[in-house]
């Protein structure tokens, strides 16, 4: 299931394409087109000027295995790589590592993440959806607020000892069994 802003599809044999208005910010309005396979997953987006944006491959399971994402320096490659319960276990940027998570008993919760460098722990709520993003020592790093509808949001940053920039950390598991396609504002949720 892909949630976009102001969604109009067409069936086109084994694809769909959908013409998307808008942007996540209320900016001005623009189009951009998403491709579907035959499974319903996002498979390419292409802007305006039908230029692509994003590609994505899947394995035999259905998982997202690949993106590769576009822009005027040229194309990025982010690979992959599932346990046995469909939970992302480590992400590699073309060749080199990116990030490696640890989970606990509850299918989306991610207790730790480290980025090659540093690891960061995750303090979850009521519903195991991560809360805040935390250091080794214990400083918080990102912190997550929901809204009725799992809209997730970075709440201004007030509360920390020191000043970070929101979004700092490249983390996709804000919330359970979605991940936002930065790129184009969309979000891919599992089944």
């Amino acid at each position: 299931m892909v949630a976009c802003a102001g969604q109009l599809g067409t069936q086109l044999g084994t694809s769909q394409r959908v013409r998307s208005h808008g942007t996540p910010s209320g900016g001005l309005r623009r189009s951009a087109f998403v491709g579907y396979d035959y499974e319903n997953r996002i498979v390419e987006i292409e802007d305006v000027g039908d230029t692509t944006v994003a590609a994505f491959a899947y394995d035999a399971l259905g998982r997202r295995i690949k993106t590769v994402s576009y822009d005027s320096a040229g194309s990025a490659a982010t690979y992959f790589y599932y346990n046995d319960q469909w939970q992302v276990l480590a992400e590699y940027d073309g060749t080199a590592f990116g990030n490696l998570f640890v989970y606990g008993n509850y299918i989306d919760e991610v207790l730790r993440m480290n980025d090659g460098t540093n690891d960061y722990y995750y303090a979850h709520d009521h519903l195991y959806s991560p809360a805040a993003l935390m250091e080794t020592d214990g400083d918080v790093v990102e912190r997550y607020e929901y809204d009725a509808y799992s809209v997730s949001w970075i709440p201004a940053q007030v509360f920390l000892a020191k000043v970070l920039n929101p979004k700092q950390i490249q983390n996709d598991n804000e919330e359970n069994s979605k991940h936002l396609m930065n790129r184009n504002g969309c979000f891919c949720f599992e089944n």
